[in-house]
């Protein structure tokens, strides 16, 4: 951690893992001091938590709270997952804090673009790095639930600011102010509801949607870096190398490598 940086809990580790079969992990409990989430990227695996064993597919989401014990294994041919932890003394309680069930449940498509920045802001550890890490946490936490409550007009405008940021961000015409158009409400209603509920401007949101499709199409297809900016919603491919390069640490290249 950064020298000297008082929060409630602090970044420690996260990665990209394959497990396949026989390489399992028991994990005893007391044996790690840390909060661990993990987010199912392909194939099947099983985790066993509070001795009960879940399956867990694409999209799939869960987590371990500090000291719990654990147990890991494959199911099938291989099972992929981006993972992350984090400590402190309220670590667990913040991540008890969000209310998800102590199991596997269904959270969508991994935000890789969010686990990318994670990653690259460990490597630094300034004292805005840390910070920010702490920032992704709570981000990829909120897009593991989604929206709690969309039985409110404003969890409504939520739910239906991320639906159409998903059905539109490849159009690098479409903006907030479309969105704002699209869901009859002011820009500035917009943004204030979305970043109350989400913890981040929609704007924001706009663009961390089109990084980790970017990222996702450098990682596993050979479409040239034009056409990936452009299936983004990027109409300028060297502002989007920059872009790149600045938000996640990597140039294109570096992240089709990876």
């Amino acid at each position: 951690m950064a020298a000297g940086l008082s929060l409630p809990l602090y970044p420690n580790a996260a990665g990209r893992f394959i497990r396949y079969p026989g390489n399992d992990e028991v994990i005893a409990a007391g044996e790690k001091d840390v909060a661990q989430i993990f987010w199912c990227v392909s194939g099947e695996g099983a985790a066993v938590i509070h001795g009960t064993e879940y399956s867990v597919r694409h999209g799939d989401f869960f987590y371990h709270l500090p000291y719990e014990a654990h147990t890991h294994y494959v199911k099938g041919k291989s099972w992929e997952y981006r993972w992350l932890t984090f400590e402190g003394e309220l670590a667990g309680e913040f991540l008890k804090s969000y209310g998800y069930p102590p199991g596997v449940f269904r959270a969508g498509e991994c935000p890789h673009n969010f686990f990318l920045e994670f990653e690259n802001a460990l490597r630094r550890m300034t004292p805005r790095d840390c910070r920010r890490a702490v920032v992704l946490i709570c981000s990829i936490l909120e897009l593991a639930g989604g929206v709690s409550d969309d039985s409110t007009k404003e969890g409504r405008i939520v739910s239906k600011t991320i639906e159409i940021c998903k059905e539109n961000f490849s159009r690098p015409s479409f903006n907030i102010n479309e969105l704002a158009d699209m869901l009859r409400v002011s820009r500035s209603t917009l943004h204030r509801i979305f970043t109350k509920h989400m913890d981040t401007p929609p704007s924001e949101y706009l663009i961390r949607i089109r990084l980790q499709n970017a990222a996702e199409l450098l990682q596993q297809t050979i479409l040239s870096v034009r056409e990936i900016a452009l299936a983004s919603g990027f109409s300028d491919p060297a502002y989007f190398c920059r872009l790149l390069k600045k938000r996640l640490g990597e140039t294109p290249t570096e992240i089709r490598n990876v």
